[in-house]
């Protein structure tokens, strides 16, 4: 698995065969077999290794004195975080199998949070899946656009807000041309946590 993950990391899903794996490892491609059916299972086994590190990473944060609200925000940027150092994950997780162990688990540990409230089970069923939804959709956003690193992605974000500024119709884009400056300031982790934010908040209304 750990080269498996290294693989995707360096080279992406396209790229993984399970004959350069096998190269890599110093075997023969049949001996992978005996793990993995194919690059389908592969992929869905290398998915539940790397989403079990962000429930590990939830696990060692988390207290039982914890406020519910504040263990769900926790666990969501950790499911965050590891899809920006794998930035393959968030697909995989819109694609793989729903029976992964720790696919179920993760929807499993927002639940136990969402039961400490006072909410229904048709409220916690809602919250439950509105989470976990938003953090793999944010995620897969994010990480399947072209992201140039340092100097050039602000002359890049400068170059679409120039864009926008001269291309645009302030009368027509009022709300636009407001907002501009934002992007200056723009992070995609920052944004993310004031999305969960947004709906937690919502979810803390509903609990009363």
């Amino acid at each position: 698995m750990e080269a498996a993950v290294s693989a995707l990391d360096a080279e992406g899903v396209e790229r993984l065969t399970l004959r350069g794996l096998a190269a890599e490892l110093g075997s023969g491609v049949a001996s992978l077999y005996w793990y993995a059916s194919g690059k389908g299972e592969l992929l869905d086994l290398a998915t539940d290794a790397v989403l079990g590190e962000a429930i590990e990473v939830y696990g060692r944060q988390r207290t039982p004195e914890s406020e519910p609200l504040e263990n769900l925000r926790t666990f969501m940027l950790a499911l965050f975080d590891q899809m920006m150092e794998h930035r393959w994950l968030a697909l995989q997780l819109m694609e793989s199998s729903p029976r992964l162990d720790n696919s179920l688990l993760t929807w499993e540990l927002v639940g136990r949070e969402l039961a400490r409230m006072d909410l229904t089970r048709q409220q916690q069923f809602n919250a439950s899946i509105m989470l976990v939804n938003f953090a793999t959709a944010m995620g897969a956003e994010i990480t399947v656009r072209p992201e140039p690193e340092g100097a050039a992605r602000e002359e890049a974000m400068q170059e679409q807000i120039d864009e926008w500024r001269q291309g645009t119709d302030p009368e027509r884009f009022p709300f636009i041309h407001s907002i501009m400056g934002e992007f200056e300031n723009h992070d995609d982790r920052s944004q993310f946590l004031a999305g969960v934010d947004l709906m937690l908040s919502g979810i803390e209304r509903q609990a009363g």
